[in-house]
């Protein structure tokens, strides 16, 4: 009997992994088409069940029962193997961000600051805007950082 695309998924839960690439995904389904797994995916999406990182990337987040209403799981689990892996970009956790992982941030740490050297894809932080805070409006960091700036120099004498 063929394996649906969800028996796969479930299987990759039980194994701790979280992070699914879509050649894994062929992988495991050699005999679905293209297609067939493009709606099979859709279909998990729109379930909740499956949760694309960015577009294009061919990277999902595998959404376990316990994180189902927040929408995604745990940023620490899934982070590393995205941008090390899938995108093969170089980073690091902000300090503040690290420290609150290890208990001994001073403030409740509402975005989790992730520092790249460059992005080829303009949509990767608005993206990641959006899965991290789901239904939250937008948040600018440009327009933000530049406000800031401006602030910062008025203020001098």
């Amino acid at each position: 009997m063929p394996k649906r695309l969800a028996d796969i998924l479930d299987e990759f839960e039980r194994l701790g992994k979280l992070n699914v690439r879509g050649e894994e995904l062929r992988a495991a389904l050699p005999e679905t088409s293209t297609e067939g797994m493009r709606k099979a995916r859709h279909r998990l999406q729109q379930a909740g069940r499956l949760v694309p990182v960015s577009r294009g990337s061919e990277h999902w987040l595998i959404v376990p029962l316990q994180h189902a209403t927040a929408g995604s799981p745990p940023l620490e689990t899934w982070l590393d193997s995205y941008l090390r892996k899938t995108l093969q970009v170089p980073y690091y956790v902000g300090l503040l961000s690290a420290a609150e992982v290890y208990g001994a941030s001073p403030y409740a740490v509402m975005v989790t600051q992730v520092m790249v050297a460059r992005l080829t894809k303009v949509g990767f932080r608005r993206d990641m805007d959006t899965l991290l805070r789901p239904g939250l409006p937008a948040f600018d960091v440009d327009q933000a950082a530049s406000s800031v700036r401006e602030a910062y120099f008025r203020h001098l004498p």
